[in-house]
C-alpha cells in the first residue's frame, strides 16, 4: 500500500479568499483589517452590527448617541462607507458634519481605504480617476461619497444613505435655539429630501440636550418615521445594557477605563456629563425643580435604621419610544427623605415582573404598585407571589404627576432630600431636571408614589396563607393590623 499524498501547502489565493470573505460578511473585521492599528471593542462590534442591519435595510431610521472619543465617526462616517461600498459600489452616500472641513477629512479618510495597498490585495480598484475632489469621490459603477456640511445648501444629488455626524460645533450652537431650528430646517427641507426612496438615516452625535437634534427626531410629538435609538453611556447607568454590562462599568475600557472616566465626569461638571458621556442630557436651572440643591451620599450614609420600601411605575412596551418602568426604594426619617435605589428598564411584563418578585424577596417590607388600567393584575400577581416576603399595596392616584411630585421636590429645595451615589443617578437627574416637560418622567413618577407610600402610616393587605407563625395562631389579626400599619 503507497503512502499517501503529503498534503499541499496552503495557497496565498485561498488565504485571500477567506479573508476577503470575511471582510465582507463583517464591518468590524473589514475594519481591523483596512485601518491600520485597529482594534474593534466590543462596543465598536455592537455599532457595526447595527450598521450591517442598515445596509441590508433592517433598519432605515437609527440614532446612534455616543460619548466623545470613542470611536463612532471612525466607524460610521468612514469605514462603514467604504465597507458599504466594496459591497455595493452603485450606493451613494451624503455625510454631513457641523462643518464642511470635518466633513472632508471623513471623505478622504474613506477614499484612503479603498486605495490603501491592503485593499486592494484583496478588492479590485472602485474609485473613479476621473473625479478627484476635496469633499466627493465616485466609485466606477456611479456610486458616491459627498461630504458636506450641516446647513449647507445645493446638494444636488440623490443619497442611499445619509449621514449626520455631530451636527453641533459646541456648547453655544447646541444652546442656542436659533442653531437647534437651523439645524431641524437643513435637516428636514433639504437633507431628508434627497433620500432615495429606500433610503436609510443614520443619525450619530454626542448629546447636548433634551431639544438637540437627537431630542426632537425622538420627541413624543415627532410625526415622522420611528428612528431605533441606540444609546451608549460611558458608564453603564443599571437600565438593561445594550453590552450587557454591569452598572458602572466602562463602554470602552481598553481606551477609557472608569478613573479616567470619573476624572472627566469631575472635570465637566453634572450637566456636560450627563448629556455629552450619559446621553441623558439635563436642561440648564430645569422646570419645577433645581437639581442643584439635591445631595448625593454614599450609601454608608444611610441611617441604618431607616425603614425602606420600593413603589413601581409600570409601563408597557420595549422599543426605545415607549416609557420605563421604575421602582423607586428609599425612606423617610427625622423629616428627612431617603432615595436608595432606582430600578428602571424597558421590559415584558413576564420579565418585569420576575424583576419585582425577586427584588421583593430580597428586599422584604413594603411593595406600592401603582394600579392604574390594567396594572390591577399586575397588583394581583406580584401579591400572589409574595405572599410571606413582602407587603404589597394597590397605589390609587387621582393628582396630576406635578401636584404629586412638589411635596418631595419641596425637600429638595430644602435640602432634606438624600440620594445614594450609584448609576442610576444621571437618567433620574436628567428626568427630575426637565420635568414635567421631558420625554420621560418614570423615576420622577415612582420616586412620588415611594414619597407617598413611605411619609405617612398606611394599612396594607399581605397575603398570610404561608406565613408560619401566623397559622399557628402566634399572632392575631388585631395585632398584625397594628404590626403593618
Amino acid at each position: 500500500m503507497s503512502d499517501p499524498a503529503p498534503a499541499s501547502a496552503p495557497c496565498p489565493a485561498d488565504d485571500d479568499a477567506a479573508m476577503r470573505m470575511a471582510c465582507l460578511d463583517s464591518l468590524a473585521t473589514f475594519s481591523e483589517t483596512m485601518l491600520p492599528g485597529y482594534r474593534a471593542a466590543k462596543v465598536h462590534v455592537l455599532i457595526a452590527q447595527a450598521l450591517e442591519r442598515c445596509f441590508r435595510r433592517e433598519v432605515k431610521r437609527l440614532i446612534l448617541a455616543c460619548p466623545p472619543r470613542h470611536g463612532k465617526s471612525q466607524i460610521v462616517s468612514i469605514a462603514f462607507p467604504a465597507w458599504a461600498l466594496t459591497k455595493n459600489p452603485r450606493l451613494n452616500f451624503i455625510q454631513a458634519g457641523y462643518s464642511t472641513e470635518l466633513s472632508e477629512t471623513f471623505c478622504h479618510a474613506t477614499k484612503a481605504i479603498i486605495e490603501s495597498p491592503t485593499y486592494r490585495t484583496l478588492f479590485p480598484s472602485c474609485i473613479d480617476p476621473a473625479l478627484d475632489r476635496s469633499r466627493e469621490f465616485r466609485t466606477l459603477h456611479g456610486g458616491s461619497y459627498y461630504a458636506t456640511g450641516v446647513g449647507a445648501g445645493g446638494l444636488g444629488r440623490g443619497a442611499d444613505f445619509l449621514i449626520v455626524d455631530d451636527p453641533f460645533r459646541n456648547r453655544d450652537a447646541a444652546d442656542s435655539l436659533l442653531e437647534r431650528d437651523r439645524v431641524e430646517s437643513w435637516f428636514n427641507s433639504t437633507a431628508l429630501t434627497r433620500l432615495s426612496p429606500d433610503g436609510v438615516v443614520i443619525v450619530v452625535m454626542s448629546r447636548w440636550g433634551i431639544d438637540d437634534l437627537v431630542g426632537r427626531l425622538t420627541a413624543p410629538g415627532y410625526d415622522g418615521p420611528k428612528y431605533e435609538v441606540l444609546s451608549l453611556p460611558a458608564l453603564a447607568d443599571g437600565e438593561a445594557d445594550p453590552l450587557g454590562r454591569a452598572p458602572g462599568d466602562a463602554l470602552w475600557p481598553e481606551r477609557w477605563d472608569k478613573p479616567r472616566l470619573e476624572e472627566v465626569r469631575s472635570a465637566l461638571g453634572r450637566r456636560d456629563w450627563a448629556s455629552h458621556y450619559q446621553a441623558q442630557p439635563i436642561p440648564e436651572g430645569g422646570t419645577l425643580c433645581n437639581v442643584a440643591n439635591l445631595k448625593f451620599i454614599d450609601r454608608s450614609e444611610v441611617p441604618p435604621d431607616l425603614q425602606q420600601a420600593r413603589a413601581w411605575d409600570l409601563a408597557l412596551g420595549t422599543t426605545s419610544h415607549h416609557d420605563y418602568s421604575a421602582g423607586a426604594r428609599g425612606g423617610m426619617k427625622d423629616g428627612n427623605f431617603y432615595l436608595t435605589d432606582i430600578n428602571r428598564a424597558r421590559r415584558p411584563w413576564d420579565a418585569q415582573k420576575e424583576v419585582m418578585v425577586a427584588l421583593g424577596k430580597t428586599e422584604g417590607g413594603r411593595v406600592g404598585i401603582e394600579a392604574v388600567s390594567a396594572w390591577q393584575v399586575a397588583v394581583d400577581q406580584v401579591k400572589t407571589a409574595l405572599a410571606g416576603h413582602a407587603i404589597v399595596k394597590a397605589l390609587k392616584v387621582s393628582s396630576s404627576k406635578e401636584a404629586r411630585a412638589t411635596p418631595w421636590i419641596s425637600l429638595v429645595e430644602a435640602g432634606k432630600f438624600y440620594a445614594v451615589k450609584a448609576p442610576w443617578n444621571d437618567a433620574f437627574l436628567a428626568e427630575l431636571a426637565a420635568f414635567p416637560s421631558g420625554p420621560h418622567d418614570d423615576t420622577v413618577d415612582a420616586t412620588s408614589l415611594l414619597y407617598e407610600l413611605t411619609r405617612k402610616r398606611q394599612t396594607f393587605v399581605m397575603a398570610i396563607s404561608d406565613v408560619p407563625w401566623y397559622n399557628s395562631g402566634g399572632l392575631h389579626g388585631d395585632r398584625l393590623s397594628r404590626i403593618f400599619t
